[in-house]
Protein backbone atom coordinates (compact mmCIF):
# COMPACT_ATOMS: atom_id res chain seq x y z
CA UNK A 1 0.00 0.00 0.00
CA UNK A 2 1.49 3.33 -0.99
CA UNK A 3 1.83 6.33 1.31
CA UNK A 4 -1.25 8.15 0.00
CA UNK A 5 -3.45 5.09 0.50
CA UNK A 6 -2.08 4.56 4.02
CA UNK A 7 -2.72 8.21 4.84
CA UNK A 8 -6.29 8.00 3.49
CA UNK A 9 -6.86 4.81 5.47
CA UNK A 10 -5.67 6.48 8.66
CA UNK A 11 -7.88 9.50 7.95
CA UNK A 12 -10.88 7.22 7.43
CA UNK A 13 -10.29 5.71 10.84
CA UNK A 14 -10.49 9.15 12.52
CA UNK A 15 -13.65 10.79 13.77
CA UNK A 16 -15.40 13.29 11.50
CA UNK A 17 -14.10 16.42 13.33
CA UNK A 18 -10.52 15.14 13.52
CA UNK A 19 -10.61 14.16 9.85
CA UNK A 20 -11.91 17.61 8.90
CA UNK A 21 -9.16 19.26 10.94
CA UNK A 22 -6.42 17.20 9.24
CA UNK A 23 -7.90 17.85 5.79
CA UNK A 24 -8.00 21.59 6.48
CA UNK A 25 -4.22 21.51 6.95
CA UNK A 26 -3.52 19.93 3.53
CA UNK A 27 -2.75 21.81 0.34
CA UNK A 28 -5.25 21.72 -2.52
CA UNK A 29 -2.98 19.31 -4.43
CA UNK A 30 -2.72 16.97 -1.43
CA UNK A 31 -6.48 17.08 -0.93
CA UNK A 32 -6.93 16.22 -4.59
CA UNK A 33 -4.84 13.07 -4.18
CA UNK A 34 -6.35 12.00 -0.86
CA UNK A 35 -10.09 12.68 -1.32
CA UNK A 36 -10.84 9.88 -3.86
CA UNK A 37 -8.91 7.37 -1.75
CA UNK A 38 -10.57 8.60 1.42
CA UNK A 39 -13.97 8.33 -0.23
CA UNK A 40 -13.30 4.68 -1.11
CA UNK A 41 -12.36 3.88 2.47
CA UNK A 42 -15.34 5.77 3.92
CA UNK A 43 -17.65 3.69 1.70
CA UNK A 44 -16.22 0.51 3.24
CA UNK A 45 -17.63 -1.30 6.24
CA UNK A 46 -15.89 -1.01 9.61
CA UNK A 47 -14.65 -4.60 9.35
CA UNK A 48 -13.03 -3.83 5.98
CA UNK A 49 -11.38 -0.75 7.50
CA UNK A 50 -10.14 -2.76 10.47
CA UNK A 51 -8.65 -5.44 8.20
CA UNK A 52 -6.99 -2.81 6.00
CA UNK A 53 -5.53 -1.01 9.03
CA UNK A 54 -4.22 -4.26 10.44
CA UNK A 55 -2.61 -5.15 7.09
CA UNK A 56 -1.04 -1.69 6.77
CA UNK A 57 0.38 -1.89 10.30
CA UNK A 58 1.68 -5.43 9.79
CA UNK A 59 3.02 -4.78 6.30
CA UNK A 60 6.65 -5.19 7.30
CA UNK A 61 6.01 -8.61 8.83
CA UNK A 62 4.14 -9.79 5.73
CA UNK A 63 6.96 -8.65 3.47
CA UNK A 64 9.31 -11.16 5.10
CA UNK A 65 7.88 -13.82 2.73
CA UNK A 66 9.75 -14.21 -0.57
CA UNK A 67 8.11 -12.26 -3.35
CA UNK A 68 6.46 -13.91 -6.32
CA UNK A 69 9.29 -12.82 -8.59
CA UNK A 70 11.80 -14.49 -6.28
CA UNK A 71 9.80 -17.71 -6.52
CA UNK A 72 9.06 -17.52 -10.24
CA UNK A 73 11.58 -16.14 -12.73
CA UNK A 74 8.82 -16.15 -15.36
CA UNK A 75 7.01 -13.47 -13.36
CA UNK A 76 9.92 -11.06 -13.81
CA UNK A 77 8.44 -10.08 -17.16
CA UNK A 78 5.22 -9.17 -15.37
CA UNK A 79 7.21 -6.93 -13.02
CA UNK A 80 8.71 -5.19 -16.07
CA UNK A 81 5.35 -4.75 -17.80
CA UNK A 82 3.75 -1.36 -18.09
CA UNK A 83 0.43 -0.56 -16.40
CA UNK A 84 -1.18 -0.35 -19.85
CA UNK A 85 -0.08 -3.91 -20.62
CA UNK A 86 -1.25 -5.30 -17.27
CA UNK A 87 -4.55 -3.42 -16.86
CA UNK A 88 -6.72 -5.37 -19.37
CA UNK A 89 -5.55 -8.73 -18.05
CA UNK A 90 -6.16 -7.81 -14.41
CA UNK A 91 -9.63 -6.55 -15.37
CA UNK A 92 -10.29 -9.88 -17.12
CA UNK A 93 -9.68 -11.81 -13.89
CA UNK A 94 -12.47 -12.53 -11.43
CA UNK A 95 -12.42 -9.91 -8.66
CA UNK A 96 -11.15 -12.32 -5.99
CA UNK A 97 -8.29 -13.49 -8.22
CA UNK A 98 -7.32 -9.91 -9.07
CA UNK A 99 -7.27 -9.07 -5.35
CA UNK A 100 -4.92 -11.99 -4.64
CA UNK A 101 -2.57 -10.94 -7.44
CA UNK A 102 -2.58 -7.27 -6.39
CA UNK A 103 -2.14 -7.94 -2.66
CA UNK A 104 0.60 -10.53 -2.49
CA UNK A 105 3.28 -8.63 -4.40
CA UNK A 106 4.45 -5.04 -4.43
CA UNK A 107 4.19 -4.64 -8.20
CA UNK A 108 5.59 -1.37 -9.64
CA UNK A 109 2.35 -0.87 -11.60
CA UNK A 110 0.01 -1.85 -8.73
CA UNK A 111 -1.25 1.60 -7.71
CA UNK A 112 -1.85 2.76 -11.28
CA UNK A 113 -3.72 -0.41 -12.21
CA UNK A 114 -5.63 -0.39 -8.92
CA UNK A 115 -6.59 3.24 -9.49
CA UNK A 116 -8.14 2.34 -12.85
CA UNK A 117 -10.39 -0.35 -11.39
CA UNK A 118 -13.94 0.10 -10.15
CA UNK A 119 -14.27 1.46 -6.62
CA UNK A 120 -15.69 -1.88 -5.45
CA UNK A 121 -12.52 -3.66 -6.63
CA UNK A 122 -10.25 -1.04 -5.02
CA UNK A 123 -12.05 -1.44 -1.70
CA UNK A 124 -11.73 -5.22 -1.97
CA UNK A 125 -8.00 -5.01 -2.73
CA UNK A 126 -7.43 -2.68 0.22
CA UNK A 127 -9.89 -4.25 2.60
CA UNK A 128 -9.70 -8.00 2.25
CA UNK A 129 -7.10 -9.71 4.31
CA UNK A 130 -5.71 -12.44 2.06
CA UNK A 131 -3.95 -15.14 4.10
CA UNK A 132 -0.28 -15.29 3.22
CA UNK A 133 -0.18 -19.08 3.03
CA UNK A 134 1.79 -21.35 0.73
CA UNK A 135 -1.40 -22.17 -1.19
CA UNK A 136 -2.31 -18.52 -1.68
CA UNK A 137 1.23 -17.65 -2.78
CA UNK A 138 1.18 -20.59 -5.22
CA UNK A 139 -2.13 -19.35 -6.64
CA UNK A 140 -0.78 -15.79 -6.95
CA UNK A 141 2.34 -17.17 -8.64
CA UNK A 142 0.20 -19.11 -11.11
CA UNK A 143 -1.89 -15.99 -11.81
CA UNK A 144 1.25 -13.91 -12.35
CA UNK A 145 2.61 -16.47 -14.80
CA UNK A 146 -0.67 -16.56 -16.78
CA UNK A 147 -0.87 -12.76 -16.98
CA UNK A 148 2.81 -12.60 -18.00
CA UNK A 149 2.15 -15.16 -20.75
CA UNK A 150 -0.79 -13.10 -22.04
CA UNK A 151 1.34 -9.96 -22.10
CA UNK A 152 4.15 -11.74 -23.97
CA UNK A 153 1.58 -12.98 -26.48
CA UNK A 154 0.27 -9.43 -26.97
CA UNK A 155 3.80 -8.16 -27.48
CA UNK A 156 4.52 -10.85 -30.06
CA UNK A 157 1.30 -10.03 -31.98
CA UNK A 158 2.10 -6.32 -31.98
CA UNK A 159 5.82 -6.64 -32.76
CA UNK A 160 7.28 -6.59 -36.22
CA UNK A 161 8.44 -9.97 -37.51
CA UNK A 162 12.04 -9.21 -36.51
CA UNK A 163 11.06 -8.43 -32.89
CA UNK A 164 8.64 -11.34 -32.33
CA UNK A 165 11.27 -13.64 -30.88
CA UNK A 166 12.46 -10.99 -28.42
CA UNK A 167 8.86 -10.29 -27.36
CA UNK A 168 8.36 -13.97 -26.56
CA UNK A 169 11.47 -14.30 -24.38
CA UNK A 170 11.05 -11.12 -22.33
Amino acid sequence: MNTARKFALQLASLGRRDRAWVLSRLSAQEKGRIRPLLHDFLQSSSSVLSDALRRAQNGAAEQAQPSITERSPDSLSLRRASPNEVRPWVRALPQAAAVVLLQLENWPWREEVLGSLKAEWRRAADGRSIPNTAATRAFADWLAQRVAEKIRGDRAKNAGSRDKFEALID
